[in-house]
């Protein structure tokens, strides 16, 4: 059983100033539990820097999404899927 796991941070700059982080997932098979689940480490583990670091305001959920972080989100296969459920809004972000 062979297991495909892509997960892809790009930071492009326009110009020296104005820079764009793209979350680029992508999956087969089985693969996509495993991406899922590192997104979810991923969610985790920005809070939990960013409290530390920054002082970010305490959530009960304890995660920061995805959408918060990353300017585009984009995938292929299974990764679109996991792509396009990141960026559905949640009103409920504690």
């Amino acid at each position: 059983m062979t297991f495909i796991f892509t997960f892809l941070v790009l930071i492009v700059s326009a110009t020296e100033s104005t820079k764009y982080r793209i979350l680029s997932l992508d999956s087969a098979k089985y693969g996509g539990l495993l991406t899922a689940e590192f997104v979810s480490f991923l969610e985790l583990k920005a809070y939990s820097i960013a409290n530390r670091d920054f002082c970010f305001p305490l959530r009960r959920s304890q995660r920061i999404a995805m959408p918060e972080i990353f300017d585009m989100i984009v995938g292929s296969e299974t990764g679109a899927i996991i792509a396009s459920s990141l960026v559905i809004p949640n009103d409920n972000i504690n």
